[in-house]
């Protein structure tokens, strides 16, 4: 997968940072394209960074959805 387009843009606490970008591949097992917007917002605490993701959920199965069938699987945050 690549991930065009990313802006990241700084947040007055130096601990956070929002990130903006497409996430694009080609799905062999459905022959489609996945293209999706995304928006992460993270927080560095501790060494850790930790992160809330939105993308649009919908684009996400339209392009997955035969590949379910065929043994593939998706499973939000792994």
């Amino acid at each position: 997968m690549s991930f065009p387009d990313l802006t990241i843009y700084p947040m007055l606490d130096p601990d956070w940072v929002l990130a903006e970008y497409r996430g694009e591949i080609d799905i062999a097992a459905t022959n489609r394209a996945y293209n999706n917007r995304y928006c992460d917002l993270f927080h560095l605490h501790n060494g850790q960074a930790l992160f809330k993701e939105y993308f649009n959920s919908t684009i996400l199965n339209e392009a997955f959805s035969e590949a379910s069938s065929l043994g593939a699987t998706f499973i939000p945050g792994r």
